[in-house]
């Protein structure tokens, strides 16, 4: 990536009109003057325009800024959304919400914050759920990387037993089987798995069963098939004397995994910190997390149990939502007792105790190929009977599910079968299952839908239930011993509390909708749900791509043509309401918001404060999805799939290009793009939004110049004189978003030729990480002789070596060099498709 360089003040070449009529155009460079003295240019249009027949569109009068800051919340409101509710009210409400500063000053003092925002965490859970490709080392870095600090520890292993209920009076043995000593005796980590499940066998008991299945590899990460080695089956899964003889995730009731030297255990009890950063122990605990969030992600469950086994001693974990607590090692050879009673009090605990969630149970009925029809399931899928609050639904297999992490919200979507519908309800809806954030004040998602319902805010689904799961089980408790005297955990861990919501079922994510148009008209209708939900004082807080489904209504039988679409804003659990004061003013631990969309003056810049999230935040980030939209499934320009990967790594990853792109009137992407009248689009909201911010230094613009030193500077918005408070009168107005693009959709020339096409971007922008290196031997070259020296000496200290090479290494530029060879040390060989960014965070 280039770096950031003042832009030269030469002649660029003006942007193609080829696709389009000149005068619907903005041009790069005269767009300013031309809204100047023509405001209705914002639109595009100057006399209305009928919407084409596929859109399902029927707005036929255009909006221009004149009428739009004149009128900021005009009594006519759009009704073309599908169902039959009428607008909220119209008038902007009296409160918090209209005090809102359109302005936001990234170098200013904050304002007096109405919400109170969290810290942004950049993690690969968070970030990078919208890149395209994203490379992942073979040794589980980045689940190591989603475990730590959440783990807590070490918990001497009687407390362990008696808090979560594994020793009871009757099931605590005592004294040490003569088999584990064959466990400590093995001379390899394949000679434990057998001496281990015969040393346990008996402790057992008739519920339990234990199988060696070091030899399957039920799960895929990275390219590379593993699975634990030893897994353990209960009873009421499964009866075992049937136990599957192979690993099935979605039977287990508890994973074993072997190791036979200490270097491989990424917890230290003597230490200074107790999660250890070795390549063994970080390989380790990925592992782990990554068979507990496929275990938990497959059953029904609030929390599991996990047991690591060494040569010598062993851990017993337990996981939840929010985090591990793992125990002080146990030497089962000394104190193996303490093994056999966990083992005894799993095989006799209830299942809430074992974590089994009891509020899911599998469905029995005469009605069962009905619902199997009306769900779209084969008779060899099972059905489940779910409870919210006081009413049951059936579900079939996860339509969504989010088990890329063992912590989190960890969200899962069911078709469902409604068994009672209550008036005009549908018998097939969605059922939501996740880990909410808990606060004690805020309103839960299901208390913002009924709020959003009540005054009729449109494009959002509507709501059937939802409810807390009640049960001490349903809450996470790992958090509850982080200042335990015992734990040595430095982080404060969330709360998270269970719950369920059931919504009306919608058709498919914005980039399945077929043509560009049909994407921005799902776009508008989300503007249109964050509007009138601002109205009443509710703020969406994450409005990301993926939080935007789509309503098709099909022209024919088979589904192959959409007649017509609509948006709708979905995910409403980090939403807070306004005039719930003291819910608004809660902090939460972590940050709201998907990173790749959120606002501009919400990433943090040195030392500042990021204000407080408000209204324009959400339409920010209703802009982002659009510059998603335009970068990663429309035609462009740029010369290489390079050229598309560094636009996208400086504005959606880094984030640093976003303040950029607005005040250049989206030059950097308009400029690339084919569609004309997308570029208008894109260039008129960039306009609008540029108001918020003060003007951008000439080095702060974040992207790379091209070989041809494309001239951005001046396409810069001018917001002196009275333009900018034209453009600031438009932020006044509810629905500016939403009207914009509808002038922008009522244009003649789209077309259901121009079809939504992924782009598949490279690891990283320009670098191959694997040019010209050799595997282990990366860089070598490029280390003096006293460094070479160095490194021998350090090798069997990885912690040493690291801060050798982070600080007193000479090897020189490329940064990939130095990037691939403390890569490929700790973690293995370099794959050819590792991504810069997936290396950097390591």
């Amino acid at each position: 990536m280039a770096p950031r360089r003042k832009p030269r003040r030469s002649q660029a070449p003006p942007s193609s009109t080829a696709d389009a009529p000149e005068q619907e155009l903005l041009h790069p460079r005269r767009s300013q003057r031309q809204i100047q003295n023509n405001p209705s240019l914002l639109t595009g249009v100057s006399t209305p325009s009928t919407a084409t027949p596929d859109s399902g569109d029927s707005h036929t009068n255009a909006t221009t800024l004149d009428s739009i800051a004149e009128d900021p919340n005009p009594e006519q409101t759009d009704t073309s959304a599908p169902d039959s509710h009428s607008p909220p009210p119209s008038t902007p409400p009296q409160g918090s919400l209209t005090n809102l500063d359109p302005l936001v000053t990234p170098n200013a003092s904050p304002r007096p914050a109405e919400v109170y925002n969290t810290p942004i965490k950049k993690r690969n859970t968070a970030n990078m759920p919208y890149l395209s490709q994203v490379s992942k080392d073979h040794n589980f870095t980045v689940g190591m990387e989603q475990v730590m600090g959440n783990v807590v520890g070490p918990m001497p292993v009687k407390d362990f037993l008696t808090t979560f209920g594994l020793m009871k009076g009757t099931n605590v043995i005592h004294g040490t089987p003569k088999k584990f000593k064959s466990v400590s005796e093995a001379k390899d980590e394949a000679g434990m798995y057998q001496p281990w499940v015969k040393a346990v066998k008996e402790a057992s008991g008739k519920n339990l069963k234990q199988v060696d299945t070091h030899t399957q590899r039920p799960f895929s990460h990275g390219g590379k098939l593993f699975g634990p080695d030893i897994t353990t089956y209960h009873r009421d899964t499964v009866a075992p004397e049937a136990a599957p003889t192979k690993c099935a995730p979605d039977q287990a009731e508890l994973f074993g995994e072997c190791k036979y030297n200490e270097s491989d255990d990424p917890f230290n009890d003597k230490g200074q910190s107790f999660e250890r950063t070795t390549r063994g122990g970080r390989s380790t605990l990925g592992q782990v997390a990554y068979s507990v969030s496929d275990q938990l992600g497959r059953q029904f469950r609030t929390h599991v149990f996990s047991i690591l086994i060494f040569r010598t001693y062993a851990r017993l974990l337990r996981w939840d939502r929010t985090g591990v607590i793992t125990t002080e090692k146990i030497d089962y050879v000394a104190q193996g007792g303490a093994i056999l009673t966990f083992f005894r009090g799993l095989s006799d605990a209830d299942r809430a105790t074992r974590g089994v969630d009891e509020t899911v149970t599998p469905y029995e009925g005469d009605d069962e190929d009905n619902i199997r029809k009306e769900l779209g399931v084969t008779s060899e899928v099972p059905l489940f009977r779910v409870t919210v609050g006081d009413r049951d639904f059936i579900i079939g297999p996860a339509t969504f599910l989010n088990n890329s992490s063992a912590f989190g919200r960890s969200t899962r979507c069911f078709r469902a079968y409604n068994c009672n519908p209550l008036g005009d309800e549908e018998r097939v809806v969605l059922l939501k299952d996740s880990w909410r954030i808990y606060t004690v004040n805020r309103k839960t998602e299901w208390q913002i839908y009924q709020k959003l319902r009540d005054h009729k805010v449109r494009n959002i689904p509507r709501p059937f239930a939802g409810s807390d799961i009640a049960g001490d089980c349903h809450q996470t408790i790992t958090q509850k011993f982080v200042k335990a005297p015992w734990s040595r955990c430095q982080h404060r861990l969330r709360t998270l509390q269970h719950s369920r919501l059931v919504v009306e079922a919608l058709d498919c994510h914005l980039e399945k909708v077929g043509t560009i148009r049909n994407a921005i008209i799902c776009i508008r209708g989300a503007g249109r749900a964050q509007a009138d939900a601002a109205k009443v004082h509710i703020i969406h807080r994450d409005i990301s791509a993926g939080n935007i489904m789509a309503k098709i209504q099909w022209a024919d039988d088979e589904k192959t043509q959409i007649q017509t679409v609509e948006g709708y804003l979905i995910d409403w659990d980090l939403a807070v309401d306004l005039e719930d004061e003291e819910g608004a003013k809660e902090k939460l631990l972590e940050r709201t918001g998907t990173w790749y969309f959120i606002a501009a003056g919400l990433i943090p810049e040195g030392d500042r404060p990021t204000p407080p999230q408000n209204r324009l935040d959400d339409v920010e980030s209703l802009f982002n999805v659009l510059v998603y939209v335009a970068s990663h499934f429309t035609p462009h320009k740029w010369g290489s799939s390079e050229a598309l990967s560094s636009f996208v790594y400086t504005y959606f990853y880094q984030g640093s290009s976003k303040l950029a792109l607005v005040s250049l009137k989206g030059s950097p992407l308009v400029n690339q793009l084919h569609h004309a009248l997308l570029k208008g689009l894109i260039g008129n909201l960039a306009i609008v939004l540029a108001a918020r911010y003060e003007s951008v230094d000439d080095d702060g613009y974040g992207f790379a110049l091209g070989e041809e030193g494309e001239d951005f500077g001046e396409a810069r918005v001018d917001l002196s004189s009275g333009f900018r408070e034209l453009l600031l009168k438009t932020l006044d107005n509810f629905d500016w978003f939403v009207d914009l693009v509808t002038g922008a959709l009522e244009l003649p020339g789209w077309s259901t030729d121009d079809l939504l096409i992924k782009h598949t971007l490279p690891a990283f922008p320009g670098l191959d990480l694997t040019s010209g290196l050799s595997q282990s031997n990366l860089a070598m070259a490029n280390v003096s002789a006293d460094g070479q020296a160095l490194l021998d000496e350090l090798a069997s200290t990885e912690e040493e070596l690291l801060d050798f090479l982070m600080y007193e290494h000479t090897i020189q530029p490329p940064p990939s060099a130095l990037l691939a060879f403390i890569y490929s040390f700790f973690c293995g060989p370099v794959p050819t498709s590792s991504s810069y960014y997936t290396l950097h965070d390591t």
